[in-house]
């Protein structure tokens, strides 16, 4: 095998893995956030958590994502993508604000300083006499499902951060993307463990006994001016995972147009039949209701993305 040859392989190869790769990584975000949606909607209306609630939560999941893929990056996913960063500023704010400002403010303070003196323990604990419960659930997954978003996230900046300096994307990145993790969890998760110590509900229990979901939903029945923010957190998580969505179909187009040219688009064609084929995945997924073995696919496919994220880094370089 020539040289060109082998090299158009070794891509095809990598494009190959980059597309399962991301498909497994929205497989389940959709496995996690339609039974929170769903469970949600159950509890605000009082109707049955059945299957055609979710598909219908899905159903509207697609009319947003397969117009915001239609109408391409500046007219569709760059305004989703303000308006999630609008409504959620605005329903953190009204939280801390409405809330227990104090309180979150003392924790996330002294969060920092525990982060800061324990971060070499935490970054190499591994549980070695312990059942290695959380390393399972929520470390070695948690990392896996990340690295089937990488190639996600490195394509997609790419594209929208043309006319930029590679400095000023990297700053910008690391940044705001960091401080935009540190507002979320200061404000959620400190509400979070402030109404769990004040005994407002049990949210250990509810994790054990019931999920997530109904932990979630409790939760939200706790934060001041419940009915309009419960409506709102709804909103905002519909349109995060749109813009996610979107952005997953955009680089499949993406990667399957031929001679793309730098300032061109893929065709609508292209981003529709990507966006359909996430939308019936998702249902799917909803009628074998196996997330767990979606979180296991997704692991899968995180590995062979680890020597290609060390070959996109060199070639960065």
């Amino acid at each position: 095998m020539s040289n060109s040859k082998a090299s158009r392989f070794f891509g095809k190869a990598i494009d190959v893995f980059v597309m399962v790769a991301i498909l497994c990584g929205i497989s389940t975000s959709l496995g996690l956030a339609v039974p929170i949606m769903s469970n949600l909607i159950s509890t605000m209306f009082s109707i049955p958590n059945s299957l055609g609630l979710k598909i219908f939560i899905v159903a509207i999941w697609i009319i947003i994502f397969t117009t915001s893929v239609f109408r391409g990056l500046d007219k569709g996913i760059k305004i989703l993508s303000d308006i999630n960063i609008i409504i959620l500023i605005v329903f953190a704010s009204i939280i801390f604000i409405a809330g227990p400002s104090i309180d979150i403010l003392k924790m996330e303070v002294n969060s920092i300083g525990l982060f800061a003196e324990n971060f070499i323990r935490i970054n190499t604990w591994t549980d070695p006499f312990g059942s290695g419960d959380f390393q399972k659930m929520w470390t070695y997954f948690y990392w896996g499902w990340w690295l089937t978003f990488m190639p996600l996230m490195a394509l997609f900046i790419v594209r929208v951060s043309r006319g930029r300096t590679i400095r000023n994307v990297v700053v910008q990145q690391l940044v705001w993307g960091s401080l935009g993790c540190w507002f979320c969890f200061a404000i959620f998760g400190g509400y979070s463990l402030y109404i769990q110590k004040s005994g407002a509900i049990d949210i250990v229990y509810l994790l054990e006994n019931y999920g997530q979901e109904e932990a979630m939903a409790q939760i939200l029945n706790t934060i001041p001016f419940t009915k309009i923010l419960v409506v709102v957190f709804c909103v905002l998580l519909f349109v995060f995972l749109a813009t996610t969505i979107d952005s997953a179909a955009y680089i499949l187009a993406t990667n399957c147009s031929r001679n793309l040219s730098i300032n061109s688009q893929p065709s609508r064609i292209v981003r529709i039949f990507w966006a359909l084929v996430l939308a019936v995945l998702s249902i799917g997924l909803l009628v074998v209701d196996e997330l767990t073995a979606v979180q296991t696919i997704a692991l899968i496919a995180s590995l062979p993305l680890i020597p290609i994220q060390f070959y996109m880094c060199r070639s960065g370089v």
